[in-house]
């Protein structure tokens, strides 16, 4: 009898690791794959997949022309995705084979496992004796304990994880459950390729500056996101696959409509928007500014998110004197 229990202790223990191991991966992936999301809250978007097919998936291509012969071609990614949602006809292949480079949120392609790992628990990870527990309130730790029990997920390895990063975990577990894998999102997808043909990449953010934005939001804007996104999980499939049937048909306007359908709606969900997503666009378009007065041909991949809308990179390209248009 003390055997068998000192067996099922083992592997109970065991168990635990393991949950944590997959706790901690989940959370890594969700650090290395951003959505421009303010949480998960349905707008009844259409979730009717389309055909997978290359010709059915024809995401909005921009052309921004600069001063001096600059031209820079910028396609919205979608940070997570299937083997499909990677092929593309000629009218994206040939404008990036014809950059002279590539241009992304940020270049992870040549990013250590431990440099991952340190980054994210550096700004992720909360020391002890502190936890989530004690940062959040007990109606957003019960909503929390009630989302991952019906789903089968041990509370304790969240529990050492800062509330934006819980949040952007709970993103990536709901995609996976829905099919799709961050390893292959397009912004991924062309940084191989680019790698492949020995492409020079251009990062426009750090992995460091991107954490430490998330990081830096007030407890209580991390806790909005969070709550926002449990109280509303049960909506994520429609949205989720709204936004991604939206993304491939180039319809910007639906697209804005879902990733933008909390602004307004909550003060503090307005902090994320403004400091995630639209500061974030500004400096982006400054940076690409500064890129363009070589005159090189680039070949632009950042959250779709930050393409769309009048506060989007191409509507701030065309303010500051680019002659910008859709690629049809």
């Amino acid at each position: 009898m003390e055997l068998r229990t000192q067996r099922s202790g083992e592997r109970r223990g065991s168990h635990a690791a393991w949950a944590h191991r997959q706790a901690m991966k989940r959370a890594l992936l969700a650090a290395f794959a951003l959505w421009a999301l303010g949480g998960c809250a349905s707008t009844g978007a259409d979730a009717t997949r389309t055909s997978d097919s290359a010709e059915a998936i024809a995401p909005t291509l921009w052309e921004a022309r600069g001063p001096g012969g600059a031209k820079l071609h910028l396609l919205g990614s979608v940070h997570v995705g299937d083997a499909a949602m990677v092929e593309f006809g000629p009218r994206i292949e040939g404008a990036f084979a014809s950059a002279d480079e590539l241009v992304v949120e940020v270049d992870v392609s040549d990013l250590a496992q431990e440099e991952a790992v340190r980054v994210t628990q550096r700004y992720g990870v909360i020391e002890p004796p502190e936890d989530l527990h004690s940062r959040v309130s007990k109606d957003t730790w019960n909503l929390l304990t009630d989302y991952l029990e019906g789903r089968g997920q041990p509370i304790a390895p969240f529990n050492h994880l800062e509330p934006w990063l819980v949040t952007m975990t709970i993103a990536v577990m709901e995609f996976e459950a829905l099919g799709f894998d961050p390893e292959l999102g397009v912004d991924r997808s062309f940084l191989a390729r680019a790698a492949d043909a020995a492409k020079p990449i251009v990062g426009l953010e750090s992995i460091d500056g991107q954490l430490s934005l998330l990081a830096s939001l007030p407890l209580n804007v991390q806790e909005a996101m969070l709550r926002d996104t449990l109280e509303h999980s049960h909506e994520f499939r429609d949205e989720a696959l709204g936004m991604i049937d939206a993304w491939k048909r180039g319809d910007d306007a639906s697209l804005e409509e879902i990733v933008f359908r909390g602004r307004g709606t909550d003060a503090e969900l307005d902090v994320f928007y403004d400091r995630v997503i639209l500061e974030r666009n500004r400096r982006m378009a400054d940076r690409l500014g500064q890129l363009a007065r070589d005159g090189k041909a680039r070949f632009v991949v950042v959250g779709a998110g930050h393409m769309i809308g009048d506060a989007g990179i191409p509507a701030l390209l065309a303010s500051r004197g680019f002659q910008v248009s859709r690629v049809d």
